[in-house]
């Protein structure tokens, strides 16, 4: 379900690469800061003390 904000913007940057022959500068678009695959790393690594905070709070203990 999508209220049409998205789905117009996904089309206009599509279209824009789209027409630029898929040249991200040529439409526009500032060079990526991260890649796909340093991102994905970053989210996959688990993060220190998370399991136990969550645990804690589960079982209502102030995990501070």
């Amino acid at each position: 379900m999508s209220d049409g904000w998205p789905v117009g913007l996904v089309l206009r940057e599509l279209s824009a690469l789209y027409l630029a022959g898929g040249d991200p500068e040529r439409a526009g678009r500032p060079p990526l800061t991260v890649q796909y695959r340093d991102y994905a790393t970053d989210a996959a690594a688990p993060q220190p003390g998370y399991q136990q905070t969550r645990i804690l709070r589960l079982l209502h203990v102030d995990p501070t």
